[in-house]
């Protein structure tokens, strides 16, 4: 781990979770189980692509697209195209970032986008 943050390369894989479970004998597995679901929404909020992701879990990117589909992430700001970028903080750091932002007359998400995107561009 490097700052807080979980490689795609350091992450396990695992095709099965402690909540697979049989139903109706050995006919049917329930493999949308709530620990599954956990990891996908953990990764799609880390800014994992459905393909990072569906390569940890042994399925198939589509399959995570549809479940981000019927979950409506896009109700929440996930379009699949312009994932999140996370980065650890103290909270003496979040404050002085958050009154630098109000200063500029912005949310601390845009005016972090700005000094990104700025200091990419040079």
């Amino acid at each position: 781990m490097d700052g807080g943050l979980m490689l795609a390369e350091s992450l396990p894989r695992t095709s099965s979770f402690a909540t697979d479970r049989q139903r109706g004998g050995a006919a049917f597995v329930e493999r949308w189980t709530n620990a599954r679901a956990g990891v996908i929404g953990f990764l799609t909020g880390r800014g994992y692509s459905s393909c990072s992701i569906a390569e940890r879990i042994d399925d198939r990117p589509e399959t995570v697209r549809r479940m981000w589909t019927l979950w409506d992430l896009s109700a929440y700001g996930h379009d699949g195209r312009a994932p999140q970028v996370v980065v650890p903080l103290s909270q003496r750091d979040r404050a002085h970032l958050a009154g630098a932002a109000a200063t500029a007359g912005l949310t601390i998400e845009a005016y972090c986008e700005q000094i990104l995107v700025n200091s990419i561009r040079r």
